[in-house]
């Protein structure tokens, strides 16, 4: 008997502990029935010591969730205590209709489900203080095509505050361009100042989609107050309107344009492969310099730009002059860039360098452009037509002129021999035996002149010839083997364009004079098949992908043998072309 006792007192103990435990979780709201452009509060209460938070996620379909406290609450009746939990949430509802406030879940616990009556707005712009608009440029927009999404907030009065989210739509992107626009106008005899936002939108599929409107978020000065004079107005003038960030009396109001439904078409049948819908395209060239002058060796720049409108940089495609027989074409990164304003317009600018290889006539291929014209709802090509160039040869190498053919002139002017002979038909008996004398004499002289001569020629020799052209000639060696050392180390480290930088002031410090202008001419200074071949490569490297390898080692054990030779031949030029001034 005492132990069935002490069960049942147990059992009634948990019992108290079950029920404590479980306690009870209840949501109420401040109205049943509201309008589209309301709000309702949803409070939820639990009176007990449950732990978490309410999953309000489910409200999602149906309501915005605008704001959200928590408060906790004790109280002791007849010596219990007693906790109650407190969630304050104020929703707007999405739509018109009959609605919902689904079962919320706090841990084990369940609240009700609650029905709301949610009625439309008063169709009448003229009766309401705040309303939107949402409207687009086009309802049937291609694919990928740019639709600009335009929304209006009209305002009778200056709000307090205000704030706006954003469109949301499935199946494309949404981006904010440009600043807000405000002006003012007039509806019904009533003036609104009216703020304008603008949109980019782009569908990624076809089919249909829904733009969702941005809800605007505001507050209406409570009709009293907009009569009455503010009492502080004075006070926020004197002081920077430190006031205007207080609460202020008025009534919140929830303000939603019409959504919007896009029918997007699909790509036709036969528009190409790069895809693009715009509603005008320019293709253009520039050359560097202008006009451009070919010659063999000697780099010419071309500019190709696409300038286009109702389209993004992004969507610019990247052009291709392809090959051209007789020239070598290197083509930078493209630059793409969005023009400013609401519009959607971009350019896309492409710097393609080109390097002729040969003389004679060359053909630059025309470069086509297809895009689909949105306006007109028709295929266009925008064309940049072919172009026949005229390529010269190379600047031949110009040697001066030979020494001994300028010291020859005074040798062939001398009159010596004629002077003397003068004096001597007209000599007396007399007359010459004194001028024998006279040569003996004169002889003598020119024979101390002479070698005061060759002693001042043998002490300027030995103090200041001997000095120079052996330091010229081994400066001018230091500095070549310098550079060639920075040649080998840009090879091996595989950079481009530090062993072309390094070979272009080896050649000017081999041929001071008249240094080659470009990696290729350098080839033909060298009349060497292999050698230009590899600096052919080498040129390519420079203006190929990063992510092309260049084998920097195989091109120095060419360029190390070309480099010595031409050192040990300090005279031999190797020219394609024979002296201006030959010796013999």
């Amino acid at each position: 008997m005492k132990r069935t006792l002490q069960l049942l007192i147990i059992f009634i103990a948990s019992l108290n502990c079950a029920v404590a435990a479980t306690g009870t979780f209840e949501a109420q709201v401040d109205r049943n029935r509201l309008s589209l452009n309301e709000t309702l509060t949803l409070q939820l209460t639990a009176d007990s010591d449950a732990s978490g938070e309410p999953d309000v996620t489910p409200l999602a379909a149906d309501f915005d969730l605008l704001n959200r406290g928590e408060s906790t609450m004790t109280s002791i009746i007849n010596g219990a205590m007693s906790h109650t939990r407190q969630w304050t949430l104020e929703l707007a509802p999405k739509r018109s209709g009959q609605l919902t406030i689904p079962p919320l879940a706090l841990g084990a616990m369940h609240s009700d489900s609650i029905a709301i009556t949610v009625t439309e707005t008063a169709d009448d712009s003229a009766d309401k203080p705040v309303f939107m608009e949402a409207s687009t440029d086009t309802l049937t927009p291609y694919v990928q095509q740019v639709v600009d999404y335009e929304v209006r907030m009209y305002f009778q009065d200056q709000p307090p505050r205000a704030s706006l989210t954003e469109p949301t739509v499935d199946g494309a992107t949404v981006e904010r361009v440009g600043e807000d626009r405000s002006e003012e106008t007039f509806i019904n005899g009533r003036r609104y100042a009216v703020i304008e936002r603008h949109y980019r939108l782009i569908p990624q599929r076809s089919g249909q989609l829904l733009i969702q409107s941005p809800r605007l978020d505001t507050v209406i000065p409570a009709p009293r107050a907009a009569r009455q004079r503010d009492p502080f107005a004075d006070f926020d003038q004197a002081f920077g309107n430190f006031l205007q960030n207080l609460p202020s009396s008025g009534r919140r109001v929830i303000e939603r344009a019409a959504d919007v439904t896009l029918t997007v078409r699909a790509q036709p049948a036969g528009s190409g492969v790069n895809w693009l819908p715009a509603t005008s395209l320019q293709l253009s060239d520039e050359w560097t310099p202008s006009p451009p002058l070919f010659r063999v060796g000697e780099p010419v720049t071309r500019t190709l730009t696409i300038t286009a409108t109702g389209v993004t940089a992004a969507q610019l495609p990247d052009l291709s002059m392809g090959t051209v027989d007789g020239m070598q074409i290197y083509a930078d990164q493209a630059q793409p860039e969005n023009l400013p304003g609401t519009t959607a317009a971009a350019l896309k600018r492409m710097k393609i360098a080109l390097v002729p290889t040969r003389a004679g006539t060359l053909t630059l291929p025309e470069i086509r452009l297809l895009w689909w014209n949105t306006v007109s709802d028709t295929p266009q090509v925008a064309v940049i037509p072919a172009r026949m160039v005229e390529v010269t040869g190379a600047p031949a190498a110009v040697n001066p002129p030979a020494p001994p053919v300028v010291a020859a002139v005074p040798e062939v002017a001398a009159p010596m021999p004629k002077v003397v002979e003068k004096p001597v038909v007209a000599v007396t008996p007399q007359a010459e035996l004194f001028s024998g004398w006279w040569q003996w004499l004169a002889l003598l002289f020119g024979l101390l002149w002479l070698g005061t001569l060759a002693w001042w020629w043998r002490e300027r020799r030995g103090k200041v010839t001997p000095k120079l052209p052996p330091t010229e000639t081994t400066s001018r060696h230091k500095s070549l083997s310098q550079i060639n050392k920075r040649i080998e180390v840009a090879c091996l480290a595989a950079d481009a364009r530090a062993a072309q930088t390094a070979l272009l002031e080896w050649a000017l410090a081999r041929w001071p004079q008249q240094p080659p202008r470009g990696l290729v001419e350098l080839g033909l200074r060298w009349n060497d098949a292999e050698s230009a071949a590899v600096l052919a490569a080498l040129d390519r490297a420079i203006y190929a992908p990063a992510e092309m390898a260049w084998n920097g080692a195989a091109v120095w054990s060419v360029l190390s043998v070309q480099l010595a030779r031409s050192e040990a031949n300090p005279a031999r030029v190797n020219d394609p072309l024979p002296p201006l001034y030959p010796l013999n």
